[in-house]
């Protein structure tokens, strides 16, 4: 049997409550031998009694002190935020309303304790349920000569004459018959059913329907799942024949979690010279989590708001969690208060947590750097100075948080570093890019969990044009223009053929204007030829003899995988001679099957047409696939040799192995609804 306290003065003493000694109400009445139960004499209970509140006051109030924590109804949809619901049971109900944030935690994995955020008080009401076992005994009067059942009926319209009307709590009715009033909202409503129901006493003999009535309501949907259930039954003495049935009810009513207080209406001597039909009362109250009262007309009634006051409030928990990996986690909670320490049950929570997913929005593949040389030729600067580089965040996970810091790093150093939103760009200083080089770019970023993700590394081709000389550096070093060679000697001879002069000055003013238009044609920026990679790769074909037969026959065109750095994998070239070829990551659907977390299962479809064209097409993935980094849609676009293709973060290069000369420029652009 479970353990209820009762108060030991207020034993003693029934007109007065006193907080001073609670021991277990079953010790009082019965002593449990292997055999069977026996009542304790009642001089024996007043021993009992007194030798408890000596000896055993401290031990039973500090067990009692403790209390218990409950977590249920977690909620993780919103990670790292977690939602849950929290049920103290401590000493004294008055500490729960009285709970507030800094004295709960969250451990999680049995790390250090988290703070939570908010907390907030929730009542997520009762269904309460009377049920009434009518018999003969209910007529009987009290000493204030009132019926039983009327004074039982009194004690319940006063108790809910006191519920608010906003309660959350609803009420039903149940009587030999069958039930009288269903899940009604409104206590006063409920109160007037209570009045009107008057049961004939000498017709109606004591069953078990009421009680079943009751537990089969109990079963229906509760509009909030925290919703507790109790059941009040109020009943005469069973019979003999009706004791059978009761294992069967108290087993239910602890499966079904439905809180059974017993009201009992029978002399006073009941549980002495009767105890066979006493005990499964008690029974039902103590194993349920209900109280047990008898009432023999004498007793002054308890107030039924007692059994639900401890048990109304709920408190609403939400933290931000300091999960950061994948799988399985335990959460509990730590409540210290008043010098008490309490730890809830553990919840287990599988939790889906990956690192962000920075992604490059047009990265830059060459930057070329010439002279400014319209500032003085003794303080030449290098232009430009400056690089955007463009990114945005995804979370594979699908749980969005913030972002801390982004950081860029040019061949594993970090250049540049943002740590507050918006994270966009960033403005990479070049200025110390003074050689002619290949480095690698990455973009990293870091969220609120700590997890850190980058970006596939882009090759960037970085050309620095020669500084040009100053005329007595080129005079010394004897590396002097044809020009200036002409304007040393024109200087010499002028003196001397002042005729020639004359004439070379005219020539030298036209040639001064065709060299001046040469210079800024050979000097602009805009007009000067971009190195791109991919070009020197297509400029010529493939000998067929680099590929290999596939079933006797040569093939006209493969897919080569590249690797970091962009070379070419051609022992793992894929050949192109089936009319579809479908990539994914689906190992029974697709045809080249890539093994990323990024690739969809039906990533893109590769087309031969019977032109001997290759179209690729996305399949709406999220990841993407680019050509020559240029976003690819569903409409698809036909393939030129040595066009760079990426699946995700995989790339590919194209290549035909007899590829036409001329190949038409064009322009790629993206039309996603087509």
């Amino acid at each position: 049997m479970g353990t209820k306290s009762v108060d030991l003065i207020y034993l003693i003493f029934p007109k007065k409550r006193y907080n001073t000694c609670r021991v277990d109400f079953s010790t009082l009445f019965f002593h449990m031998d292997t055999h069977k139960s026996r009542i304790i004499h009642p001089l024996l209970r007043w021993a009992l009694i007194f030798g408890l509140c000596l000896f055993g006051v401290n031990r039973v109030v500090a067990q009692q002190a403790e209390g218990e924590a409950v977590i249920s109804q977690l909620e993780a949809g919103q990670f790292p935020l977690i939602t849950f619901y929290l049920e103290t049971r401590l000493a004294d109900s008055s500490s729960l309303s009285r709970l507030s944030e800094e004295h709960i935690s969250v451990i999680e994995d049995g790390a250090e304790p988290v703070p939570i955020e908010s907390l907030e008080i929730f009542q997520p009401g009762f269904q309460v349920i009377v049920a009434y076992n009518i018999g003969p005994a209910m007529a009987n009067t009290t000493q204030g000569g009132k019926s039983r059942f009327l004074a039982i009926n009194e004690a319940l319209l006063d108790w809910l004459g006191g519920r608010p009307d906003n309660s959350p709590d609803d009420f039903s009715l149940a009587g030999n018959t069958g039930l009288q009033s269903i899940r009604m909202e409104s206590a006063v409503e409920f109160a007037n059913a209570l009045a009107s129901y008057q049961p004939d006493f000498v017709q109606n003999q004591p069953n078990l329907t009421s009680l079943l009535q009751a537990l089969d309501l109990s079963t229906d949907p509760n509009p909030h799942p925290l919703t507790k259930r109790t059941i009040l039954y109020i009943t005469p003495q069973p019979t003999a024949a009706q004791i059978s049935a009761f294992p069967g009810m108290i087993d239910r009513a602890v499966r079904q979690n439905v809180q059974v207080n017993v009201w009992l209406v029978a002399p006073a001597s009941a549980p002495e010279i009767n105890a066979a039909v006493v005990e499964p009362l008690l029974e039902l109250a103590e194993r349920s989590g209900g109280e047990f009262f008898l009432f023999s007309g004498v007793e002054e009634l308890p107030d039924p708001e007692d059994y639900f006051r401890d048990r109304r409030f709920l408190h609403q928990v939400q933290y931000r969690s300091a999960i950061n990996s994948d799988g399985n986690h335990t959460i509990r909670t730590q409540i210290n208060y008043l010098g008490v320490s309490i730890q809830s049950n553990m919840l287990q929570v599988e939790l889906n947590v990956q690192p962000p997913n920075p992604v490059l929005i047009d990265p830059p593949l060459s930057i070329d750097r010439t002279w400014d040389l319209a500032e003085d030729p003794e303080s030449l600067n290098l232009l430009p100075v400056q690089q955007t580089v463009s990114f945005f965040n995804e979370f594979p996970d699908g749980h969005q948080r913030e972002l801390v810091s982004a950081r860029l790093l040019i061949d594993d150093v970090v250049v540049a570093e943002i740590n507050e939103a918006p994270f966009q760009s960033f403005d990479w200083d070049i200025s110390t890019l003074d050689v002619t080089q290949d480095i690698s770019l990455i973009v990293e970023v870091e969220d609120n969990l700590g997890l850190v993700g980058q970006t596939q590394p882009v090759l960037v081709s970085v050309s620095v044009a020669e500084r040009p000389l100053t005329f007595w550096q080129s005079l010394l070093t004897m590396q002097m223009t044809s020009e200036r060679w002409i304007i040393l000697g024109s200087v010499v001879t002028t003196g001397s053929v002042l005729v020639v002069a004359i004439i070379l000055a005219g020539r030298r003013r036209a040639y001064w204007r065709e060299r001046s238009a040469a210079r800024k044609l050979r000097t602009d920026p805009l007009t000067q030829p971009v190195i791109i990679r991919q070009e020197s790769l297509r400029s010529a074909a493939i000998p067929a003899a680099q590929y290999p037969q596939v079933g006797g026959q040569n093939v006209a065109a493969w897919l080569v995988p590249l690797n970091e750095r962009f070379e070419a994998m051609r022992q793992k070239a894929i050949p192109l001679n089936r009319s579809e070829l479908v990539i994914g990551r689906d190992t029974h659907l697709a045809n080249l099957v890539i093994s990323s977390e990024a690739i969809e299962m039906l990533h893109a479809v590769l087309t031969r047409k019977a032109d001997e064209e290759y179209w690729l097409a996305d399949n709406h993935s999220a990841a993407g696939t680019w050509v020559n980094y240029a976003p690819l849609s569903a409409q698809g676009l036909r393939l030129q040799h040595g066009d760079l293709v990426h699946f995700a973060k995989t790339a590919y290069r194209f290549e035909i192995v007899n590829p036409p000369d001329d190949r038409e420029a064009r322009l790629i652009t993206y039309n996603k609804e087509i």
